[in-house]
């Protein structure tokens, strides 16, 4: 995609989905799809069921152009990934266990109630590995945003500053927001490795995307609307994908901003002020 940027030309392999582009499929359509999986996790995950059943989300909107859903602190998170993982990738979800020969006089007996808990495929008959092995050890912790010195980061860095380094939450539960609110100001930041998000009066009225070096993707609330179209540095906007809406919200509407020879420090750093102006008192 070739974009032309203050008088730059800027060639890029991504593009942001056309304003007037609303041929995805409808969320009723996908769903019809994901049907057998879905009744597959009711039963799977008994204590989840009626939150599965109650939710539209569940399972189709797991992953778009984005990238995997950012509500870390969601329930049905796990059970989530599982069912998108199955209907879409079901040669690696569902994989076929490895076939026995037939029992001899001389084979290991068949395994009995006594020996469950046991692996019955192997011949030597070996505990399984322990359930949760890895719980505690921190092997499978989300790791959160580190600026790896990227036009992205630099970008980001501006911004930041120009809000002037608001306090970042360090992946505290959103129960916990309204306490830190108190303490520590209205703007706080929250960020993963994917995307960091401002908060104002826990609310995240802003999404910057660090997924990609030399353009960031922009995601933000309805308040944020007349300051970024205002802004020089986005002159297009658009509406955030339908796909997508419910996993963003509050956010509805979608800017792209593309490095070249410049990260903007400036521009990004005014706007980061015009933000902190406009939200700094409760």
């Amino acid at each position: 995609m070739k974009t032309t940027l203050f008088g730059t030309e800027i060639v890029t392999s991504r593009e942001l989905p056309p304003e007037d582009d609303l041929s995805v499929p409808t969320e009723e359509v996908d769903r019809k799809l994901y049907t057998k999986e879905i009744t597959r996790a009711k039963k799977q995950y008994k204590d989840l069921a009626a939150e599965i059943h109650n939710s539209e989300c569940f399972a189709v909107m797991w992953k778009d152009e984005s990238g995997e859903c950012p509500m870390q602190e969601c329930a049905l998170r796990h059970a989530c990934k599982d069912v998108y993982t199955a209907v879409n990738f079901p040669s690696a979800f569902h994989v076929p266990l490895p076939s026995l020969r037939a029992v001899k006089d001389t084979d290991v007996p068949v395994p009995s109630k006594k020996l469950l808990g046991f692996d019955v495929t192997n011949r030597n008959l070996k505990p399984k590995k322990p359930y949760k092995k890895w719980k505690g050890t921190g092997k499978y912790t989300r790791q959160g945003y580190k600026a790896q010195g990227r036009p992205v980061d630099v970008a980001l860095s501006h911004l930041l500053k120009g809000l002037g380094n608001p306090p970042n939450t360090d992946g505290v539960h959103f129960t916990k927001l309204a306490e830190l609110h108190t303490k520590l100001g209205p703007i706080l930041i929250n960020q993963t490795a994917s995307y960091t998000a401002l908060i104002v009066n826990s609310r995240p009225i802003l999404r910057w995307w660090t997924n990609a070096g030399s353009c960031a993707t922009i995601d933000f609330a309805p308040e944020l609307y007349n300051l970024i179209t205002a802004s020089k540095l986005f002159p297009k906007t658009v509406a955030i994908p339908q796909t997508s809406k419910k996993k963003l919200a509050p956010c509805e509407h979608r800017a792209k901003l593309t490095f070249g020879s410049s990260t903007y420090e400036e521009q990004l750093a005014f706007l980061g002020a015009q933000i902190h102006m406009a939200f700094k008192n409760p």
